[in-house]
């Protein structure tokens, strides 16, 4: 900050500034500006975005010690496993594209694994590539947002910027990275058109959530350059891209004729209970604690609320804040943008998937979107809208505070307990020799063994999926799996049987996350319990399949 200006400039700019379309909004240099004149702008001083380059460097520093440490405690579960193993065993882009539609996502986070699975690198390169993108989006937070040194230095250590979108490998990181790309370009959107499109493009290709989003971007964009006076042929190419990324998206989604039932299911069914627990899941955005009374290990990562006392309280605090968030925006458009974005976001929770913690977190990063793009370095605003902004601001930051609390009690949990019983199985089978030719592995269900199939080596068959009767190296998520994902314990052990006297192996294992032990299960033996893990499905039941007579 330089020192302060006469107090006569500072009057003068003061009266010809303050009004909300001031023409010296883009044009004032803001390091320049007197404090009197910046503490009113940008409200107190805890609110000033200034960060010095010592504590921006300890910052990120910090941010990465804690990172690696958690990546490397990290059991890799099994939505990232399939992401991998997909993306590692598709010949080519046009057989990974045409496995899109049943992972319910465009592929933009699968093509960048496949560059790094065909130029030979191993499944924790998709690790490090993760963590680069998280951190590229925490520098682009720190040098190029507006907020202040407090909120700069809490948010990175929340529990989505440190742990749910950082340590857990999914596309989620790169729509982090995306939004807060899309908000620095946001005042220049007209200026540099096509590289704010761009930016809105990809977003659309990182997820289904995201897809929505974007199309919200897009259209408000649209609406922007057909009313004002920015109808250049820049501003129509940037249109075009946009559309050309939303279009690409829309196709990867559409669901072909033999997907999974719960995949392609809308529910247009009124349910009180669905809408309550979609708005509670507004406030679990915000304040992630775990809610189940049962096992903290089994039921944290997919939480569920039993309890329909504090389900409400849970909703109508969640309707709340949608109300308080949305008055702190002190720009029209931000706030319209907001609200859309709620709104499509509650639809897809409500109509498509209940979702839980991942992917509530989409509501807190909207909102830092939103306060971000309403809160630029330079902007005079009126007072009654730059005290709602402060509200804003501190609300973000007693958010952060609450959620680094968290997150630091998830990350003590990750450095004492297995995510993933996965990795576990992999090491036993490997140890034994157990991975091998002669030895034929039958899972069921499929879905959570692909956390045992990617730590295993390349080379490796795969396993023999009991739902389908077939080999598999990932999952195809289509009708068949889904007909034959509530299989009886003693339809397991005929197709148990069928399968050791239709194979040539000379040891059948058989893995599974129940337990077997019953009078059903005689022609089993038990070689190894894998427990706990975070993940509650992900704990294993290795057992020996006891080969029929005559075999």
């Amino acid at each position: 900050m330089c020192g302060q200006q006469p107090q006569i400039i500072v009057d003068y700019l003061r009266k010809t500034c303050f009004s909300y379309e001031s023409p010296f909004i883009n044009t004032i240099d803001g390091p320049k500006m007197g404090n009197r004149f910046r503490k009113q702008v940008m409200g107190s001083k805890m609110n000033e975005s200034s960060l010095s380059s010592k504590a921006k460097l300890h910052l990120l520093c910090i941010y990465i010690v804690i990172s690696l440490f958690l990546h490397l405690r990290h059991e890799l579960w099994r939505d990232e496993a399939q992401a991998w193993l997909l993306a590692s065993n598709s010949e080519n882009l046009r057989q990974l594209v045409h496995q899109m539609p049943y992972e319910g996502t465009p592929a933009l986070w699968h093509f960048l694994l496949y560059l790094l699975a065909k130029f030979g690198l191993p499944y924790f390169s998709m690790q490090v590539v993760h963590f680069l993108i998280v951190f590229l989006a925490i520098l682009v937070f720190t040098e190029k947002s507006p907020f202040g040194p407090r909120i700069k230095v809490f948010l990175p250590f929340t529990y989505y910027m440190l742990y749910e979108y950082n340590v857990v490998s999914r596309n989620y990181g790169l729509s982090v990275l995306l939004f807060f790309l899309i908000a620095t370009y946001n005042e220049q959107r007209f200026s540099k058109a096509i590289i704010y499109s761009i930016f809105v493009a990809l977003l659309a290709n990182t997820n289904v959530h995201s897809f929505v989003l974007s199309l919200i971007i897009g259209a408000l964009y649209f609406y922007e350059t057909l009313r004002g006076r920015h109808r250049t042929l820049q501003n129509v190419v940037a249109l075009l891209l946009i559309a050309g990324g939303l279009g690409a998206a829309f196709l990867q989604l559409l669901p072909p004729s033999d997907i999974s039932p719960n995949l392609s299911h809308w529910n247009f069914n009124v349910s009180i209970g669905r809408f309550l627990h979609v708005l509670a899941g507004f406030s679990r955005a915000f304040i992630p604690l775990p809610l189940n009374p049962g096992s903290f290990l089994s039921s944290f990562w997919d939480l569920r609320i039993s309890n329909r006392v504090f389900e409400y309280a849970l909703a109508l605090f969640g309707g709340g804040l949608v109300c308080l968030t949305s008055w702190t925006l002190s720009r029209r458009r931000s706030r319209y943008l907001y609200l859309l974005s709620i709104l499509a976001l509650f639809a897809i929770f409500y109509l498509k998937h209940p979702g839980n913690l991942r992917h509530y977190g989409f509501f807190i990063v909207l909102y830092i979107f939103s306060l971000w793009i309403s809160t630029p370095k330079i902007q005079g605003l009126k007072r009654g809208a730059s005290r709602r902004r402060e509200i804003g601001l501190n609300l973000l930051l007693i958010v952060s505070t609450i959620q680094i609390i968290i997150s630091f009690a998830i990350a003590l949990l990750e450095s004492r307990y297995d995510f993933s019983q996965g990795k576990n199985v992999a090491y036993f089978l490997k140890k034994r020799g157990l991975a091998s030719s002669t030895t034929l592995i039958v899972t069921y269900p499929s879905p959570p063994a692909l956390s045992v199939l990617l730590y295993l080596p390349k080379d490796y068959r795969g396993f023999f999926s009991l739902e389908l009767l077939d080999f598999y190296k990932f999952i195809i998520r289509n009708r068949e799996l889904y007909d034959n994902s509530s299989l009886s314990k003693r339809e397991i052990l005929r197709r148990l049987e069928k399968t050791a006297k239709m194979s040539g192996a000379s040891r059948i294992l058989f893995l599974t996350t129940h337990s077997m032990e019953d009078s059903l299960a005689s022609e089993l033996r038990l070689l190894k319990e894998f427990a706990p893990a975070l993940k509650g499905e992900e704990e294993y039941y290795l057992y020996s399949v006891r080969l029929p007579r005559g075999y």
